[in-house]
């Protein structure tokens, strides 16, 4: 078992678990959870916006920040995986790349879904976020 572990240390293996096969507790890697947030922006008369560009203000697990747009009728879903900040929300910014909106950042309650194991925190979700863009 010691030997596994110096091999590990020795490769700068740090996201592997330290020797499972050899019957070892896991001692490395990094706390992470997945989320998925889902709603909707719309305008001050509530209809949806479409083209919207919908990002969290954080990278996810690679280091990349992964966005999307909203669709015909101001639906998105957005979802990766963090590195710590279990359940307590996550910052999204909402960009209108034509320019007659205003830029907006909320910040959205997570609430877990599914359990996880290990360094897995598991599963968080919002639904039916709902964002009002201003105009210029």
């Amino acid at each position: 078992m010691n030997l596994c572990r110096a091999l590990l240390s020795l490769f700068g293996v740090a996201a592997f678990s330290s020797c499972d096969i050899l019957g070892g507790a896991v001692e490395y890697g990094v706390p992470h959870m997945d989320y998925t947030v889902m709603g909707k922006v719309v305008n001050a008369q509530e209809d949806g916006l479409k083209g919207i560009k919908v990002k969290p203000l954080e990278s996810n697990f690679s280091g990349h920040i992964d966005s999307t747009y909203t669709d015909a009728s101001g639906n998105f879903t957005i979802g990766q995986e963090r590195v710590f900040g279990f359940g307590e929300g996550v910052k999204l910014i909402f960009e209108d790349e034509a320019g007659e909106y205003r830029t907006d950042t909320i910040n959205v309650k997570l609430t877990k879904v599914k359990d996880g194991k290990g360094w897995d925190n598991g599963d968080y979700a919002a639904e039916d976020v709902k964002i009002t863009m201003r105009q210029k």
